[in-house]
């Protein structure tokens, strides 16, 4: 050990028969990369389909209209649910938005329409900040419908059919729940033009210290050649293709990227979450009273809870919510309610 140097925790590691001492601060990309050059991560299969193709997307919006007419789903509610799930990989067609509709104006019938209408809340982030803990959150205030990234997604540059169906099932759904919500990092391109039809929409917008941020999406989309990277260029073909990359933006991929892609890939994550937070920051200046900034870190204090039940104007249930935070399962929750 070097003079002076700082004592650094170590643990054992042991890969198919390969022993590494290693420092557990030390455990970064570098030694991940190496790792994974000795032990490759086997690619996903295609997804059968590019997600930028819209196209591509109708003619599976067309096959799931006819699945879903075809099955047999005694429920409503149900059948919304199923609808909503296979538009992630599909498109709200407006054949496909009617036969969603027609079934939640069924799944609605009996429950009791409000005097006044609920509260619509936006939550927005890049994501790997607290959104599911956020959507967890707000849907502990009684009669609230707040889901985590409901479908269908909207891409970047969002389209009209993707943002009418949003806006028709918030308008629909305020008529009954106290707040109606949805969380998640694909709002914030598309918080404009809804604000235009529903001006009584409230965003909170987390923020979370960018390098943090970063690592943690680099250890849920993976290392090396095969591994997802939803902020490469479309047509890329050393990452694998995901069904939500149309939703993200995408960066130009430097030569060096086969030889250090996990370099590059940080890279264009810290980007896109720097230049995410600052957006949420110019949406807040912009629009005081429409957009509240929340800390990710702060996500948990008695306080700062109060003030997003207050943005919400109903209050819901203080907890330590740490949802997330090795995975994404938690966020699958409440992914789909109706």
């Amino acid at each position: 050990m070097t003079p002076g140097a700082p004592v650094i925790a170590s643990r054992c590691v042991r890969l198919q028969g390969i022993e590494i001492m290693i420092g557990t601060a030390q455990l970064d990309l570098k030694l991940r990369s190496l790792l994974r050059k000795r032990f490759p991560r086997k690619a996903a299969g295609d997804l059968g389909y590019d997600p930028y193709d819209l196209g591509a997307l109708r003619r599976n919006a067309t096959q799931v209209l006819a699945d879903i007419q075809q099955a047999v789903v005694p429920e409503p509610a149900e059948k919304c649910r199923r609808i909503l799930l296979a538009m992630q990989n599909s498109y709200p067609t407006a054949e496909l938005a009617n036969e969603y509709f027609a079934n939640l104006e069924l799944a609605l019938r009996h429950k009791r329409e409000l005097d006044v209408a609920g509260q619509i809340v936006i939550g927005v982030g890049p994501g790997r900040c607290g959104s599911s803990s956020l959507s967890q959150m707000l849907g502990s205030i009684p009669n609230s419908c707040c889901t985590h990234e409901s479908p269908p997604l909207i891409f970047w540059r969002p389209t009209i059919e993707q943002v009418d169906f949003h806006v028709r099932r918030f308008r629909l759904l305020a008529k009954y729940y106290s707040v109606v919500s949805d969380v998640s990092h694909w709002w914030l391109n598309a918080i404009e033009q809804i604000w235009e039809r529903l001006p009584e929409m409230k965003v909170i917008g987390l923020i979370r210290q960018h390098d943090e941020c970063a690592r943690s999406f680099m250890r849920i989309q993976g290392f090396g050649a095969g591994s997802a990277n939803p902020w490469a260029p479309p047509g890329d073909s050393f990452w694998r293709v995901g069904a939500w990359d149309a939703t993200y933006p995408s960066y130009p991929v430097p030569d060096l990227s086969k030889h250090d892609p996990d370099r590059v890939k940080l890279e264009q994550i810290r980007r896109y979450v720097s230049e995410y937070n600052a957006q949420i920051m110019t949406l807040a200046q912009g629009h005081p009273g429409r957009v509240k900034v929340v800390r990710t870190e702060a996500l948990s204090l008695p306080d700062v809870q109060a003030e997003i039940f207050s943005v919400a104007g109903h209050r819901g249930k203080n907890a330590n919510w740490k949802l997330n935070v090795k995975g994404t399962d938690d966020g699958k929750i409440n992914q789909v309610e109706i």
